[in-house]
């Protein structure tokens, strides 16, 4: 699967681990996180396409509804509030990551 992130800032944040971003700076120093976000990351570059990501029944992968229809989410970590935002493109063979969210119904 072909993976690819909006904006500049979440990219260098995702693959180095460090930001200058309020956003992510309390993250990248929560080494449990960093781990889980790495895991994260290995398997969507694993993974062929999107169903693919069914499999794998602790990221509950799911297509979102409502104000965010047309995006689908990962969990990052085992008890995370955290979840990885994407688009799908191209029957989900490639994917345009949007944002680390905290979940809404995660406290």
């Amino acid at each position: 699967m072909t993976i690819e992130i909006e904006n500049e800032e979440l990219r260098i944040f995702i693959t180095t681990g460090r930001s200058c971003s309020k956003d992510f700076r309390a993250l990248q120093s929560n080494k449990q996180f960093m781990r889980s976000l790495n895991d994260v990351m290995g398997i969507l570059q694993a993974a062929e396409c999107v169903d693919d990501l069914k499999f794998y029944g602790r990221l509950h992968y799911e297509k979102l509804i409502g104000d965010r229809a047309g995006s689908s989410s990962v969990r990052i970590g085992f008890k995370s509030p955290y979840r990885l935002i994407f688009t799908e493109h191209d029957g989900g063979i490639r994917i345009i990551i949007i944002e680390i969210s905290k979940h809404y119904g995660d406290k």
